[in-house]
């Protein structure tokens, strides 16, 4: 309409909508910005952010058959279109370590059993998102026969 349309905005420090004095009247943006012309002549920006794909772990589970650096077992962590750190957490110390990669948009990860036992290990982004592998350490004994 002629008066121009009223500015809203999605405030992060009260987690509400709230409501910017003036009117809007022109709209413009970049690659990276939305510009909000008002009444008043005035000038508002903001970022254009875009969340990235879904964070996916592949294989979703893992079952070593031993002990040590020739038990391990690799998989992979992807985001696409995301380049920040993966943050890892679980209850896997004791029993397995994780190495490789630790930034998006794809990592490869190496598990190595340190003990028997399962534990789960979760991959997250900077938006919330997160994923989760399952680790299996076994260890099978070993009988040792003499002939006579």
């Amino acid at each position: 309409d002629a008066a121009g349309s009223a500015l809203f905005y999605y405030d992060l420090d009260t987690t509400g909508w709230a409501r910017q004095a003036g009117y809007g009247i022109a709209l413009s943006s970049n690659a990276t910005n939305l510009f909000v012309i008002s009444s008043a002549d005035q000038i508002f920006e903001t970022s254009l952010t875009t969340s990235p794909s879904r964070l996916v772990i592949n294989p979703t589970s893992l079952d070593l058959a031993g002990v040590g650096a020739s038990y391990d077992r690799t998989f992979t962590v992807t985001e696409t279109g995301y380049a920040g750190a993966f943050t890892q957490s679980g209850n896997c110390v004791g029993i397995a370590t994780f190495s490789g990669g630790s930034a998006g948009p794809g990592q490869t990860i190496t598990v190595d059993g340190v003990a028997t036992g399962t534990c789960m290990q979760t991959f997250g982004d900077a938006f919330g998102q997160t994923a989760s592998i399952a680790v299996s350490v076994t260890t099978a004994g070993v009988i040792i026969t003499t002939a006579r």
